[in-house]
């Protein structure tokens, strides 16, 4: 029996476009970005970015030494929310709908400065913390650690008491996922984000074919 959902929120919920971002810094002369950012192979740097290690302001001028570019500050934030395309309207609401049958959490790796955005646009459009829509949020870059490192799964795991056969971790990244199960959670790796509305029903309460599935 499923009684939590452990969701991941950039893919899952929030829809996040790599090549639009990586393009945007190649315009401004940081070719490399890929190979210094992406999801299998993060570079040193962006995973302190994720752990809150490195301070806002000195995002622009850690990234221009982490490439070797010199390049306009603001330019560079503006490459940097390139990556943030929106919030998937359908995935949102099941993620809120969810919380009236299951006690629901986001484990996500993020930074304050793409946080800060998407936090407004919920609240602009739900008139809500996002927060609020779910049992309690885990932001990396405030626990000051990430996915797929076993403590952040297990710092959420302690703190409220969940049994893992009885929570389903939902993420877009296999790594994580394979984290999630080693720890014996049940596990939903989503390579599409329209895949979550094949599990819920509109209520935001699992289908009984697809636990069967998990």
């Amino acid at each position: 029996m499923i009684k939590n959902i452990i969701y991941d929120f950039g893919g899952v919920i929030y829809a996040i476009d790599y090549n639009d971002c990586f393009n945007a810094f190649r315009d401004i002369g940081i070719q490399d970005i890929e190979q210094a950012f992406n999801r299998a192979t993060q570079s040193e740097f962006f995973h302190q970015l994720e752990m809150g290690c490195i301070d806002d302001d000195d995002f622009p001028g850690f990234l221009m030494q982490e490439t070797d570019i010199s390049a306009n500050e603001d330019d560079i934030i503006f490459a940097w929310m390139r990556l943030l395309k929106g919030f998937h309207k359908i995935n949102t609401n099941l993620m809120i709908e969810s919380g009236k049958h299951y006690f629901t959490f986001i484990l996500s790796n993020t930074n304050n400065i793409h946080y800060q955005t998407f936090a407004q646009e919920f609240f602009d459009t739900k008139q809500m913390y996002l927060e609020e829509s779910v049992r309690e949020a885990y932001w990396s870059f405030e626990r000051y650690m990430r996915k797929p490192d076993v403590e952040f799964y297990e710092a959420l795991l302690d703190e409220h008491d969940l049994i893992p056969e009885e929570t389903l971790f939902i993420d877009d990244t296999l790594a994580n996922v394979e984290t999630a199960r080693k720890l014996g959670l049940k596990t939903l790796h989503l390579t599409d984000m329209k895949m979550l509305q094949d599990y819920f029903d509109n209520d935001g309460k699992l289908k009984e074919d697809m636990i069967e599935q998990l």
